[in-house]
């Protein structure tokens, strides 16, 4: 699959142990709609994986657990809390993992023709562009506090 890269990498690879090569599936998913069962909650990679294109996985799984946080300091009723936290995650959690899995794929493209169509619209993408997606990935501390108490 690697024999007409350049060198190194072809020497690097035949001299590789096959029993030292290790394969991992990648999988991802729409967030669940139950993100708590009781009082036990999942954040990360646990509720809402996705694939490790944009480099989100942890970000997104911290995002949770300040967003989580907040919620709970907002009061005494927890279940609502719970609520709140989940509420407020939802959609810019299935947002990241949208991103990524398009990103992803955007990166997996074969063929000359196609790589050099993608690589002119990324290059042609305006900044506001890349920003408004990094706005939907990224939630800020503001909209979790709001969130959680609406």
């Amino acid at each position: 699959m690697f024999g007409d890269w350049h060198d190194p990498i072809p020497a690097v690879i035949e001299a590789t142990p096959k029993e030292s090569l290790v394969r991992n599936d990648i999988y991802d998913c729409w967030p669940r709609r139950e993100w708590n069962r009781g009082s036990i909650v999942l954040v990360g990679d646990a509720i809402h994986p996705m694939t490790p294109d944009l480099g989100q996985g942890a970000c997104q799984a911290i995002v949770d657990g300040t967003t989580l946080a907040s919620c709970l300091l907002g009061g005494d009723d927890v279940p609502l809390a719970l609520h709140a936290y989940r509420r407020s995650r939802y959609l810019n959690a299935a947002i990241a993992m949208l991103f990524s899995r398009i990103w992803g794929g955007a990166g997996q493209l074969e063929g000359r023709v196609t790589c050099a169509i993608r690589d002119s619209l990324v290059k042609a993408m305006p900044l506001s562009l890349q920003l408004r997606q990094l706005d939907l990935v990224i939630q800020k501390q503001s909209n979790w506090v709001n969130s959680a108490t609406v």
